[in-house]
C-alpha cells in the first residue's frame, strides 16, 4: 500500500490551481482543498470500493501510474482489487502517514 501514497501525489490536485471548477471530472462533488483531505478522500474511496470517486481524484498521468502499480487493466479494476483486500474500510479510510525526515515541512512529489 506504500505505492498508494506515491500515487496519491499524482492526484488531480488540491483546490483550483488549474482555474477549473474544482469539481470531480463528472461534476458535483468538489475536490478536497488540502493534501490531507485528498489522501483521506482517496483512501476512503478505495476502502469503500468507490471507483468513480477514487479514479476521479487522479490526474491522467497519476491514474496511469496507479493502474500500472496495482497491475490491473483499468482504474476501476485497480480500485476493486485494493478494496477486496481491505478488512476495515473505516480504519483504512484515515491513514497515518509517517514522515521519516524530521526537518520536512512540506510533502514533496
Amino acid at each position: 500500500m506504500a505505492g498508494l501514497v506515491v500515487a496519491g501525489l499524482l492526484l488531480a490536485g488540491c483546490g483550483d490551481d488549474d482555474g477549473g471548477s474544482g469539481a470531480f471530472p463528472g461534476g458535483g462533488q468538489k475536490l478536497p482543498t488540502s493534501a490531507e483531505g485528498l489522501v483521506d478522500a482517496l483512501y476512503g474511496a478505495l476502502g469503500h470500493n468507490d471507483a468513480a470517486t477514487a479514479c476521479g481524484l487522479f490526474s491522467p498521468s497519476g491514474q496511469a501510474e496507479f493502474v500500472e502499480g496495482v497491475g490491473m487493466p483499468s482504474c476501476e479494476a485497480a480500485v476493486d482489487s485494493i478494496a477486496q483486500q481491505v478488512v476495515d474500510p473505516e480504519s483504512f479510510s484515515h491513514p497515518t502517514i509517517e514522515i521519516d525526515d524530521p526537518a520536512a515541512t512540506t510533502l514533496d512529489e
